[in-house]
């Protein structure tokens, strides 16, 4: 990246800092709307990165049964099995491509910013950095903590999406 484009993001990033600090001065409420906005913003495009299945990959699936069930822990293993004997889980797994763990992302908002979560009890198993099963870590699901996600966070509109949201509130509380 050259030096230039560095600078100028060092200087957008000053001047936003500088009308937040303003705005958290004149109307801490219209400063909690803006990040609300901004949060919102950001985790509907997570969500709509979360969403994505990764491709079927049937080799990855016959390695990790081989290799011992493709389970992080002797827990998760008893509970897939658990929810297997009570109709919980289908055998063998059928993909959903909607309604199923991609339907179950939800955006709430909160005071001064967003939740991102997911509904479905086994999603921890599936993409959640910590509890991530080796079968859909091999498989190529996306977990909040992935490399992809620090990509993500640079990209230009993540920083449009917040300049934006404090641009509007700058305005609404009169300041140019």
């Amino acid at each position: 990246m050259p030096q230039g484009s560095q600078i100028v993001r060092f200087e957008n990033m000053k001047n936003l800092m500088a009308k937040i600090d303003k705005l958290k001065g004149a109307n801490p409420r219209l400063a909690e709307q803006a990040s609300r906005n901004a949060a919102i913003g950001i985790a509907n495009a997570l969500k709509d990165e979360m969403v994505v299945y990764p491709p079927d990959r049937p080799e990855v699936r016959k390695r990790a049964w081989q290799l011992g069930g493709g389970f992080v822990s002797d827990k998760q293993r008893r509970w897939y099995f658990l929810m297997l004997k009570h109709n919980q889980l289908e055998s063998p797994y059928r993909r959903k491509m909607s309604g199923g763990l991609t339907g179950a992302w939800t955006v709430r908002a909160t005071r001064t910013g967003a939740v991102l979560g997911n509904s479905k009890d086994y999603a921890i198993f599936v993409q959640d950095h910590r509890n991530q099963s080796r079968i859909h870590r091999d498989s190529g699901w996306k977990t909040a903590h992935s490399p992809w996600m620090n990509a993500f966070l640079r990209k230009p509109f993540v920083m449009n999406l917040i300049s934006g949201a404090v641009n509007n509130m700058f305005k609404r509380a009169g300041f140019t």
